[in-house]
């Protein structure tokens, strides 16, 4: 999601992670990851949605 120093992973950590680090290793690398930027308005309902998931698995 955005917040105001850019975006706030808040969930896929391991992806971000993994991106950062192939970043590292090949500077052309690793510059994008799949995500879904959730805008203000759709924060809340998206959490719960996700929060949700989480449970159901």
């Amino acid at each position: 999601m955005r917040d105001s120093n850019g975006y706030k992973v808040i969930s896929g950590h391991l992806q971000y992670h993994a991106a950062v680090l192939a970043r590292r290793l090949n500077p052309r690398a690793g510059e994008t990851i799949p995500a879904i930027v959730l805008e203000s308005e759709n924060q809340a309902t998206a959490s719960a949605m996700l929060k949700m998931l989480k449970f159901a698995a």
